[in-house]
């Protein structure tokens, strides 16, 4: 034992030079059993490697089966497979040949590629010099950093054809194709290269080598495979075939034009997709990132949908007793199962209800009332609702919504309104009609004080603490619409004479409850000038009369 006040003697320092000699003797003497374990190891990966092979072989026979029957679906695909093999075979090739260089200087041999050695033909396994100085010693070849570079190219090329990165076959190539350094440990740093040529017996290396040429041909066969997933994820199995007919209206009117595209349509007759539709426009959300379009189902916010029933593959929708004069969008999402997830298509049509000719008729009542929002619904027989134009005159205006319209009047002095109607065909806008419509105020309610109308007896303190309302709860309306009581005149006899406040707002005033708390018994109290607004203006209503008890 040594210390910083007590330096070592030329003795000591001799002494521990020969244990570390020493120490290194024992860790260079690999026995038999751990050469032969790394013999095995190698057969059992190379056998490894051949099955990957055979499997990869067997996947580009398919893809060139596929590119041979359908040229315009395969094609791009097919050549880009010949790029991975190419690739691939020229990594396999150089890792080869480094395996077979090493084994040659081990075995002090000259190097010869026509005659290749197994495992089981090294003279020297436990060589430990051949490796690091082909491939990582400092004035030599150094293979090991030309091996490292094409291996990074090489990994980069495959995962370029992983679009979704949270796959697991990322990560799987990620990791097995990694030539990261491993520094986590400040006292036993290791490189890439050092994991793989350095202080390891020659036949342990061979087997390190194989692993990689393992790992490469199980890269290859994944990222085919996925390719041709890729191209056949969306393939259904045709069961059926069936001549179609689609055309471009449900409906013609008089002098329009009738299309009809007749075509073979194929289907699954034993799928069962599940098809969503609604009735609310827009039928659904379209997606596109990175130039691919997808589809799914509005929000909560959005659409609501039902299911359709499916009968042999086809999902059946009807309208029984239809009534609704007009033209009539429904569509919506057709969902199957594959093996990479659920899919969706989208799909819109549209039927007419209906005589030749237009129809406008408001949803809600006969008349428009004045400054409420008055649903009316356009529809015209025979073109579809984008072509139809919709226009208020006389004081008013016509606001597209969901699909409809509202029509809204706010001038007080509008008696009646013209709805006229046209399509945009294309020879240009054709006028259809128009029809006039009446607009009435809407209706002033009577006052209430704490639910009393008219004439009453109620106690004082109710009288003190209510509030006038005004609604339409007790009248037939259509519409909820809102009423503030914006002031009144509160009325009131002592010894035989008249007297009255003026309030602002819908409860007495501190002034008018004074003079209601000096009040007796069978006094009689009014509400009287009671002023209402509502959405057609501000209107006076009939007064309340109340009796104290």
């Amino acid at each position: 034992m040594t210390g910083g006040n007590c330096p070592e003697t030329p003795r000591q320092k001799m002494i521990g030079m020969m244990y570390l000699f020493y120490t290194a003797l024992l860790a260079l003497n690999v026995s038999g059993e751990i050469l032969n374990a790394f013999v095995l190891v190698n057969d059992s990966l190379e056998v490894t490697t051949e099955s990957f092979y055979n499997k990869t072989e067997g996947l580009y026979a398919k893809l060139g089966a596929l590119n041979a029957q359908q040229p315009e679906k395969y094609e791009p695909i097919f050549k880009e497979a010949l790029v991975v093999k190419s690739r691939t075979n020229k990594l396999i090739k150089q890792i080869e040949r480094y395996k077979q260089e090493i084994i040659a200087k081990g075995d002090g041999d000259a190097y010869d590629p026509k005659n290749p050695k197994s495992v089981h033909d090294i003279k020297k396994k436990d060589n430990l010099n051949a490796a690091p100085e082909l491939m990582t010693g400092t004035g030599g070849p150094m293979k090991g950093d030309s091996l490292k570079t094409v291996l990074d190219d090489y990994r980069k090329f495959m995962l370029n054809h992983i679009e979704d990165t949270s796959f697991a076959i990322y990560g799987n190539i990620q990791t097995a194709l990694s030539t990261k350094d491993d520094f986590s440990d400040p006292e036993n740093k290791k490189t890439w290269k050092g994991k793989i040529f350095e202080n390891m017996p020659l036949v342990g290396t061979i087997a390190m080598m194989t692993k990689l040429q393992t790992d490469i041909r199980n890269t290859e066969a994944d990222i085919i495979e996925r390719m041709i997933v890729g191209v056949d994820e969306d393939l259904i199995t045709i069961t059926n075939v069936e001549a179609l007919v689609s055309s471009n209206a449900s409906y013609i009117v008089k002098g329009g034009t009738y299309e009809a595209q007749v075509f073979i349509g194929a289907r699954d007759t034993s799928m069962k997709p599940t098809v969503y539709f609604s009735n609310q426009y827009p039928f659904y959300d379209t997606i596109k990132e990175d130039g691919k379009v997808t589809y799914k189902m509005r929000g909560t916010m959005g659409a609501e949908y039902d299911t359709l029933p499916i009968i042999e593959g086809k999902g059946i929708y009807s309208i029984e007793n239809a009534q609704n004069i007009g033209t009539h969008s429904w569509g919506g999402l057709i969902s199957w199962k594959t093996k990479q997830g659920e899919k969706m298509l989208p799909f819109m049509n549209e039927y007419m209800i209906g005589e030749t000719g237009f129809a406008i008729s408001p949803t809600g009542v006969n008349v428009f009332y004045r400054g409420i929002d008055n649903p009316v619904e356009v529809s015209v027989s025979g073109y579809p609702k984008e072509k139809v134009r919709a226009y208020m005159s006389g004081g008013g205006s016509l606001v597209p919504r969901a699909g409809s319209y509202v029509a809204r009047i706010t001038s007080p002095s509008t008696r009646d309104v013209t709805i006229s109607v046209s399509v945009e065909t294309e020879a240009g806008t054709k006028s259809l009609g128009s029809k006039k419509f009446r607009v009435l105020n809407v209706p002033v309610p009577p006052a209430k004080l704490n639910g009393t109308k008219g004439e009453g007896r109620v106690h004082k303190n109710d009288v003190m603490s209510g509030q006038l309302m005004a609604d339409l709860a007790d009248q037939f309306f259509p519409f909820q619409v809102k009423f503030d009581v914006i002031s009144f005149r509160f009325t009131y006899k002592v010894r035989g004479q008249t007297n009255s406040i003026t309030v602002y707002g819908n409860r007495l005033n501190t002034e008018a409850q004074a003079a209601l708390q000096g009040l007796g018994r069978g006094t009689r109290v009014s509400f009287e000038s009671i002023q209402v607004k509502g959405p057609s203006g501000t209107f006076q209503t009939a007064p309340v009369s109340l009796e104290l008890r």
